[in-house]
């Protein structure tokens, strides 16, 4: 009989404890490798979390108050650079001494149906700037309030209307202001405009001012829905002379004509109020029309300077604007108070 081999006969006899002794290896490898497996597990959440409270930590700390010699000048550069709170914090000290200086009453012709379609808006965008702001309407309406003239409403009436609106200021306000502004309730007024230009006259002199039209009278009139600014001495005279119904009719249509002629016969002058260079500062139509010349036919016939059309037209201190519905006048608000171009600063 063959003698095994040494390594042979050893697995033959010893088989089942070499096999027995391995599984007892495996075993145990198996266990170092799922220990070893939870404690790395622990370790990713134990510095997970450490790293999550070193970061509240630190992030509280920054939300608390610093001292302002701690804060940098970029950081502070950056905060007033974002804060639209700054946005429209003007330097107005010069347009709010001439509203103490220039003293603008105005008055708005309106009427019942218009109070809340056309003249609420007047009351919510430039007649805020006013000194001092009245409605006037045929009928009172003390909520809005409105000062009520006891006249027909109707164009037919739009004169005795306004000689109605001339008298109650008069005897009312003609203390209370140095200028008195008409306009209707679709006229737009930038009022800072409007004691720029009035600054450098007397209200002492009889005299008016607006967009002149050179029909009906010497001098003749100025347009209605453009606005008309009086001085005290011109409604003093209105309101004193202009009573004498020789010289001033009562009723009637054509209202602005009507006032024009009155004013000529009581000896208050007409004014030119063009710029500098020529350019117009009231205007009739809404600016749309005084941009690109869109003007009806009777226009041409009755504008004292000539039509004209184009940026170069138009003061770059214009005050008024005419037929300028309810949405225009909130959008002119928007464009001329609200928007401002970063880095061009007018001069004057």
């Amino acid at each position: 009989m063959n003698a095994l081999p040494m390594e042979a006969y050893r697995d033959t006899v010893y088989g089942t404890t070499r096999d027995s002794t391995d599984n007892c290896k495996l075993k145990m490898n198996r266990r170092i490798i799922k220990y070893n497996c939870i404690y790395k597990k622990r370790d990713f959440f134990l510095g997970l979390f450490v790293g999550i409270v070193v970061t509240y930590l630190t992030t509280l700390t920054s939300l608390q108050p610093r001292s302002q010699n701690t804060k940098s000048s970029e950081n502070a550069a950056i905060m007033i650079q974002n804060d639209d709170r700054l946005a429209h914090h003007d330097h107005n000290n010069i347009a709010e001494n001439l509203k103490e200086r220039v003293r603008v009453l105005c008055y708005i012709m309106t009427c019942p149906k218009n109070l809340e379609t056309r003249a609420i808006h007047v009351k919510k965008t430039w007649g805020k700037r006013c000194n001092i702001l009245l409605f006037m309407s045929s009928v009172s309406n003390s909520s809005f309030p409105t000062i009520g003239l006891n006249v027909s409403e109707g164009r037919q009436h739009l004169t005795q209307k306004e000689v109605g609106a001339f008298n109650y200021i008069f005897e009312n306000y003609r203390d209370k202001a140095d200028w008195f502004l008409k306009a209707d309730d679709d006229t737009y007024v930038i009022l800072e405009n409007l004691r720029y230009f009035l600054k450098d006259y007397n209200t002492s002199d009889p005299i008016y001012f607006g967009h002149h039209f050179k029909k009906f009278s010497k001098q003749g009139y100025f347009s209605g829905g453009a606005g008309f600014v009086l001085s005290r001495e011109a409604l003093t005279r209105f309101g004193t002379k202009g009573k004498d119904p020789e010289l001033c009719r009562k009723d009637g249509a054509a209202s602005d004509a009507a006032t024009g002629q009155c004013l000529e016969k009581v000896g208050v002058k007409v004014v030119n109020s063009s710029d500098a260079l020529g350019r117009s500062r009231f205007h009739c139509f809404q600016p749309e029309s005084h941009l690109f010349g869109d003007y009806p036919k009777w226009y041409y016939e009755y504008d004292a300077n000539g039509p004209r059309k184009g940026m170069e037209s138009i003061s770059d201190h214009a005050i008024s604007f005419h037929y300028v519905n309810p949405k225009l006048m909130h959008v002119m608000d928007l464009f001329i108070y609200h928007l401002k171009p970063h880095g061009i600063h007018s001069t004057e």
